[in-house]
Formats: C-alpha cells, sequence, structure tokens
C-alpha cells in the first residue's frame, strides 16, 4: 500500500480553506494546473465558495488557465487510504476501460495552507467539472415526459450493467451520485472514493450510504462486495418506472436532498406502506414485475440478489 505524506497534528478547517482559495496564485504552486485558476462560484467578496459540500469534502468548481472547468474537491477530515484508494480505483478504471466515469487526480500534497504563520500542504481531488444535472433534478424537469424516462431507465440500467461488467460497484448509489446528460440521456457517475473495485476488496470504505437507497441489511452488517449496488440500482431503475406511469407521485412522497419516492420506511414495511399501495396499483406488467423484484430483493441477503437488473 502506498502511505500518503505524513500531514499535521491539524487539519484546516473551511474557514481557513476558504482563505487559502482567495489567492490560488500563493495556495497553489506554479507548476500547478490550478494556479491562478478562477472560481466559478463566488461570494458577494468574490471569493470561491464551494458549490457542493457532502459528509466528508467540499466541492469548488475553477476554470484554469487553460479553459479547463475541473471541481476541486478538498477534504473536510483527515484522509486515511485516500491515496492508496484513488490510485487502484484510477488503476483498475483504466484497466478494464470502464465508461460513464469523468476524468480525476489524485492530489496528496496541492493545497497550501496556513496555520499561526506555518505552512502546509494538503491532499485534493481534482476531476473534470459535470455540468450536467443530477439524476432527480432530470427526473423533476423530465416528469411529464414519460419517453424520457422510459430512455433514461434503460441508459441507466445498461449503465449499471457495464459497471458490473468491468468487475466495479459504486458503493455508494443514489441519486446525487448520478448525472445525466441531455434529453437523449447518458449516465454519467460521479463520487468515486465509495467505489468497489477487487483490489479493494478487503477496504470498504467509512460510509455506508443513504438509508433511502441501501438494504436495510448493510447498516446491521456493514456488507462490502461485487454487488453491493444490487439493492440501490432495483431502487433508481424502478422508481424511474413508476414515475414512467404515475408521475404524480413526485409531488407526494420525493423529499428533496433525501429520497426519490422509496424510503427507508418503505423497506422496513414491504408492501404495507401508502407508498407501496399506490405503486401496486399501477397497471403496467414490466412495472409490476419490478416491484415484485424489489420486494424479493428485500426478503433476502444482499449477497444473494443477482447483481444484474432483470430483463424481464
Amino acid at each position: 500500500m502506498k502511505q500518503h505524506p505524513k500531514y499535521p497534528k491539524w487539519w484546516p478547517s473551511p474557514v481557513e480553506i476558504y482563505s487559502a482559495l482567495t489567492r490560488t496564485e500563493v495556495c497553489f504552486d506554479r507548476a500547478s494546473e490550478l494556479f491562478e485558476a478562477r472560481s466559478q462560484n463566488r461570494d458577494p467578496l468574490g471569493k470561491a465558495q464551494p458549490s457542493a459540500a457532502g459528509r466528508g469534502a467540499l466541492v469548488y468548481h475553477f476554470e484554469t488557465r487553460s479553459g479547463r472547468h475541473v471541481a476541486l474537491v478538498v477534504f473536510k477530515d483527515e484522509v486515511t487510504d485516500h491515496h492508496d484508494r484513488y490510485t487502484k480505483i484510477k488503476a483498475h478504471l483504466k484497466s478494464t476501460g470502464a465508461k460513464n466515469f469523468l476524468r480525476f487526480s489524485y492530489r496528496p500534497q496541492e493545497l497550501l495552507v496556513k496555520r499561526n504563520g506555518h505552512p502546509h500542504r494538503f491532499p485534493v481531488l481534482i476531476m473534470d467539472w459535470a455540468s450536467e444535472p443530477t439524476l432527480d433534478l432530470w427526473l423533476e424537469e423530465n416528469l411529464e415526459h414519460s419517453h424520457r424516462l422510459h430512455q433514461l431507465a434503460c441508459r441507466f440500467r445498461s449503465a449499471h450493467f457495464q459497471l458490473g461488467q468491468c468487475g466495479i460497484a459504486h458503493g455508494d448509489l443514489h441519486p446525487w451520485n448520478v448525472a445525466v446528460t441531455g434529453y437523449s440521456p447518458e449516465i454519467l457517475w460521479l463520487d468515486y472514493f465509495p467505489l468497489y473495485v477487487p483490489a479493494l476488496e478487503t477496504s470498504p470504505p467509512p460510509d455506508l450510504g443513504l438509508d433511502s437507497f441501501q438494504h436495510p441489511e448493510r447498516f446491521r452488517t456493514r456488507y462490502w462486495g461485487v454487488n453491493i449496488d444490487a439493492f440501490p440500482a432495483r431502487v433508481i431503475y424502478t422508481t424511474i418506472l413508476v414515475l414512467a406511469h404515475a408521475p404524480a407521485l413526485w409531488a407526494k412522497f420525493h423529499v428533496p436532498g433525501e429520497n426519490l419516492i422509496f424510503g427507508s420506511h418503505d423497506f422496513a414495511n414491504p408492501g404495507k406502506t401508502e407508498l407501496w399501495r399506490e405503486v401496486l396499483s399501477i397497471g403496467d406488467q414490466h412495472v409490476q414485475f419490478m416491484l415484485r423484484d424489489l420486494l424479493g430483493a428485500l426478503n433476502r441477503p444482499i449477497s444473494q440478489i443477482p447483481a444484474r437488473l432483470p430483463l424481464n
């Protein structure tokens, strides 16, 4: 395993990161592509502010001197195995030719931050900026176009199948980790730290995903394996098909930032909640087939759920 550089006992706060990024000609070396990069999301003072914030990172949007738009991911907490993890993920993506991924580069000593006059360099992840909407926003915009939702379902199933063919699982599959391009949609995977690749079989990430998409067993057993996406992929795929036939369910059951329509309470009470009663009344054969498949998955251990989405 590659060892990441030795960092100081302190880790930069969001305020220190904010302060450092005000002068990209100082916080990045001249050789860095981020030297003199311009923030594309600024506060009223003209200073860089995050375009997104996750559980463990802040994401900034910059334009480099060459005109490339990048996402700068700055970690909020001390990194552990990040260097080794990203190295193995990148090597596997390259060797398998996996599609639907953005270019990314982990830099273990990139961002200069000072505390009490003492400078230290900290790690960042640099990746292509995804300007496309995440899956939840795309769905909301296209709810009244059932043919587009059917196209999206097909593309999602195909992209998920290709992941499995490459021995990859996303590990934290939910709508905010999926971007959708255009009205004839293509899928882009986002957030690569939780990815499963064979070289990381014994190295699960600390986070277990969102309970509105993960099988309840995962939170009991911390399951980790190549078919970790089998259940959340079913939730997403089935939801897209449901909405293609019953778009009104979005307004009734969608909670922004939390779910699409299914929630953890629906998984804890399979077939018995108000949502289950509504979706089980939809008169479409393939939707009903997928709903039965989803109910069956809830009654199986994760390891016994087929990794591939059924074709019916």
